[in-house]
């Protein structure tokens, strides 16, 4: 069997390979008619739509009588045209097909190789892992919120809407990497959706500990940003199967929403509440044990007590 002289692909609209003729002979004739050597069923080609030669002068292309004419590497000719084909591996745009000729001797661009699985990612057990976290949680806060001898039907519903919002979530965006890609990765998505409902519940209830061991309210007026970041981190690994294949192009994309979001948050603040954090103060009391801040005597809160109170009248008085 002779060594075929080139090989003539037609791709899909993803670039990726739909058929594969080889090219055993000069001229090979490509078109819709029977009697070619590269039969497609397009509409829009003709007959013979093109013909491909190898002469002293060397690869040509002929473009046979058609009405669409034929685009060789942006180049558009019409009918009885031709153009000469000097590198190794051609884009011809035939009717609506796509056309990629190779032949002997193209350089081949350097492997690529498969992102990692991060170890938060990998595995059955890190699944299940994550359920029974974020199943503990949900029965910790309806237990901590709920009135005696209703945390359990709270418990039923807040699972309820946390399933259906996670299998929305993840379906969402499995159906992003189904159209783009062609696969949805739909475990890896629920993953992602599962480890950043964890993150986002340590990212809430952190900042306000710190903020009262620490004796800062700012970390507890300012504990938005921390959920902000994880769901960020969290469209990152998203958009590693569904779209954007860069690591640089994701990060940009995230990078823009966050600031989006962050910025649009602190503008409510400041439009509502005259203020860029949610809170004045802060709103929970936890265990005196936790506390570092050095603590206060009764004649040094009141003396703040009393600045505090001028303040006020102050800011009444210009209200008035």
């Amino acid at each position: 069997m002779n060594e075929p002289l080139a090989f003539l692909e037609a791709l899909d609209r993803d670039g990726q390979v739909r058929h594969q003729f080889k090219v055993n002979h000069w001229p090979f004739c490509v078109g819709r008619a029977l009697e070619n050597d590269c039969i497609l069923d397009d509409p829009h080609l003709a007959a013979c739509h093109l013909t491909l030669t190898h002469d002293a002068s060397g690869l040509q292309v002929l473009v046979g009588e058609t009405l669409n004419g034929l685009s060789v590497a942006g180049q558009r000719l019409v009918a009885g045209q031709s153009a000469l084909l000097n590198e190794p591996v051609v884009l011809l745009q035939a009717g609506s097909t796509t056309l990629r000729l190779r032949r002997l001797g193209e350089t081949l661009a350097p492997e690529v190789r498969i992102e990692a699985r991060p170890l938060a990612l990998r595995g059955r057990p890190v699944l299940w892992g994550s359920l029974i976290a974020v199943g503990f949680l949900l029965v910790m806060f309806e237990w901590l919120t709920s009135d005696p001898g209703e945390w359990v039907l709270n418990f039923g519903q807040s699972l309820f809407i946390y399933a259906g919002v996670l299998m929305s979530w993840s379906g969402v965006w499995a159906l992003v990497s189904k159209v783009v890609t062609r696969r949805s990765h739909f475990g890896w998505h629920v993953r992602v959706a599962l480890w950043a409902s964890l993150g986002c519940a340590v990212a809430a209830v952190v900042p306000g500990c710190l903020a009262f061991t620490l004796s800062w309210p700012a970390l507890s007026s300012f504990a938005f940003v921390g959920p902000y970041l994880v769901m960020a981190l969290a469209m990152i690994y998203h958009l590693r199967k569904a779209a954007v294949q860069n690591e640089a192009s994701r990060c940009k994309v995230v990078g823009l929403l966050f600031c989006l979001a962050l910025g649009l948050h602190l503008g409510v603040n400041q439009t509502l509440n005259s203020r860029w954090g949610d809170d004045l103060y802060l709103t929970h009391l936890y265990p005196s044990q936790m506390r570092l801040a050095p603590t206060q005597n009764l004649e040094q809160f009141m003396q703040g007590a009393t600045a505090l109170q001028s303040a006020v009248d102050d800011s009444l008085a210009e209200g008035f």
